[in-house]
């Protein structure tokens, strides 16, 4: 994604088409990640794009949590904003 952030610094257009929702869900799609259930959605607050970067970058259970992430304990699975390894913030 990080390749595709900085195309969409190209133009206007290309900028207008990365703040797409249906570009993000698609990319949500793609992954893997089944859209339709609640677990994979972004909450009301957020976007796609909010999502597809929390659920891109997997923190592991030795790392300190900042940033946006996701997190699995056990059969626990956590996204959204973290801050010293706690949900801070929006995050589900």
């Amino acid at each position: 994604t990080r390749d595709l952030s900085s195309t969409f610094r190209v133009c206007r257009r290309w900028l207008q088409y990365s703040n797409s929702a249906q570009l993000w869900q698609l990319l949500c799609d793609r992954r893997g990640w089944d859209t339709r259930l609640k677990m994979n959605t972004p909450p009301p607050e957020r976007d796609w794009k909010w999502l597809y970067r929390c659920r891109s970058r997997v923190f592991r259970d030795d790392e300190v949590k900042n940033g946006l992430g996701y997190w699995e304990k056990g059969d626990s699975k956590f996204f959204g904003e973290w801050k010293n390894s706690v949900l801070d913030g929006i995050g589900v």
